[in-house]
């Protein structure tokens, strides 16, 4: 797969996302930025082995 293949999937992957949704205003910066408060979350827990 070179990189064409992987942005046209990129590409159909955000256009199914964006329409479930029906804010694009709320769609769109999620996309750009993705907040770092998920992975936070889910490190901590593998990190410290709890």
């Amino acid at each position: 797969m070179d990189m064409r293949d992987s942005e046209i999937l990129q590409a159909k992957t955000a256009v199914r996302l964006l329409s479930g949704l029906r804010d694009e205003h709320e769609a769109w910066p999620s996309l750009r930025y993705p907040e770092p408060a998920g992975s936070k979350e889910l490190a901590p827990p593998k990190a410290q082995g709890n």
